[in-house]
């Protein structure tokens, strides 16, 4: 565009901060954030909620909320993406008062703002604050729940192992429950092996997605942790029989240095993969000496149960991670201190400092530069 003579305006430069968003690139963003800045563009409703969302889901929730309070003016659109992305830091107790101060300035809320509302009480588990935001959507402002605010309400009762409730509210919804829906049901069922409601959801799944095999080999999982392997053949007959196979294997990607990094499932062809493998299994050794050792899945072999967590099973988020830190000096320093339950201002600085009520930037003061450029 800029080779051909045509000068970017507004419009231009908050689609492309929002791509920037998508891809999770945040050193692009902090460069078309520069750009702005330096080209004497406004700093309108629309490049500001572009760069508060951006910030947020690139990971820096301080510049997102740098960027709003610095904000002369704002509508509807910088106040949802501000509240979404304290949500989505898992601040719900933040973005229940940014809600509550968006109420004072008069600014009338929208199913996307409750969209955000109801997901900070699904991350903090407020079941009974979830419910009454849910309930208050249309007593109080005369919005009508959509199906992603059912998503939200389903997602929070099954966190809480309120199956059933879930459940109810399905059947009780005013449109046709998809398969988003019942998936969130789905994996409600397998964090608290509940196989009753289990097989149920599977079975109206399969009606509406007959060829993902995701949720047949969730269901064969929960019937192998219970030692049920004569449902697990029969279920793999089913796929046998209907020719449903995975296809495509899950993937994970994150982006270093401004090269994007793509990992599957047991895959080997990261050039580092060898180094990614080796931290994985140096981290799996300090989480077994300290007790925390998590995320375990079992497969029956010749009547013995094999425990896997690194090496060639290891998980490809878990690759991911460690494809970062593999980039990052500090690593022995931080996972030691990560180990003993110790942390440091020089951990939380590097990008994992929570955010507390009283925080002087939650409360719109701070007077850090927004438009420095690491």
């Amino acid at each position: 565009m800029e080779a051909n003579g045509i000068s970017p305006d507004e419009v231009t430069m908050a689609t492309v901060i929002s791509a920037s968003a998508h891809l999770g690139v945040l050193d692009l963003g902090k460069e078309i954030h520069l750009y702005v800045l330096q080209n004497g563009f406004d700093l309108d409703v629309y490049i500001g909620s572009a760069l508060i969302d951006m910030y947020a889901k690139c990971g820096s929730l301080d510049r997102s909320l740098l960027v709003f309070f610095k904000l002369q003016e704002k509508n509807i659109f910088c106040w949802n993406s501000v509240i979404n992305g304290l949500a989505l830091h898992g601040h719900a107790n933040e973005a229940l008062a940014m809600f509550s101060r968006m109420e004072k300035e008069k600014i009338k809320p929208n199913g996307i703002t409750f969209i955000s509302i109801l997901s900070a009480c699904t991350h903090a588990g407020l079941v009974h604050e979830g419910r009454r935001r849910f309930q208050s959507m249309l007593h109080d402002f005369s919005i009508p729940p959509e199906i992603e605010h059912y998503g939200c309400m389903v997602n929070l009762l099954c966190k809480a192992s309120l199956l059933d409730d879930a459940l109810k509210l399905i059947r009780s919804m005013r449109m046709e429950p998809n398969c988003v829906i019942w998936g969130a049901l789905l994996g409600g069922c397998k964090l608290h092996k509940n196989l009753e409601i289990a097989h149920l959801v599977v079975d109206k799944l399969i009606v509406l997605e007959p060829n993902n095999s995701g949720y047949y080999t969730l269901l064969v999982n929960m019937y192998a942790e219970a030692n049920r392997w004569s449902d697990v053949a029969k279920i793999r007959a089913t796929m046998k029989e209907h020719c449903v196979e995975k296809i495509c294997p899950g993937s994970s990607w994150i982006e270093t240095d401004r090269n994007i990094h793509q990992f599957a499932a047991s895959d080997q062809y990261h050039v580092a993969s060898s180094e990614i493998y080796l931290l994985l299994d140096e981290l799996y050794g300090q989480l077994r000496r300290s007790g925390n050792v998590t995320e375990f899945y079992s497969e029956k072999t010749t009547g013995k149960k094999i425990i896997h967590w690194a090496g060639g099973t290891a998980y490809k988020s878990k690759r991911k991670i460690a494809s970062k830190l593999l980039q990052t000096d500090q690593i022995g320093s931080i996972i030691t201190r990560r180990m003993s339950g110790r942390t440091s201002e020089k951990d939380r600085d590097g990008g994992l400092r929570e955010i507390a009520p009283e925080s002087s930037v939650l409360n719109g003061g701070g007077n850090e530069c927004v438009e420095d450029h690491e």
